[in-house]
């Protein structure tokens, strides 16, 4: 998984591809970072989380769509 820590934009790899993930809406420029933890419990293996820094908006990956904790 690769991502700008700007915009939060984000992409993971699969077939020797970058394929974005999605987003509900725009995001605006802020300080963004992405965690990834194994989960051997989990269809992918993982579980991975999009933090906001500046507001502590957070995001978990769903498939591959970034989805609100609300």
């Amino acid at each position: 998984m690769r991502y700008n820590r700007l915009t939060g934009e984000s992409w993971i790899s699969e077939g020797g591809s970058w394929v974005p993930l999605g987003d509900d809406y725009e995001l605006p420029i802020s300080e963004y970072e992405i965690q990834i933890s194994s989960a051997a419990a989990d269809a992918k293996g993982y579980v991975a989380a999009r933090i906001d820094n500046n507001t502590g908006d957070t995001w978990w990956l769903n498939d591959q769509q970034w989805v609100s904790y609300e």
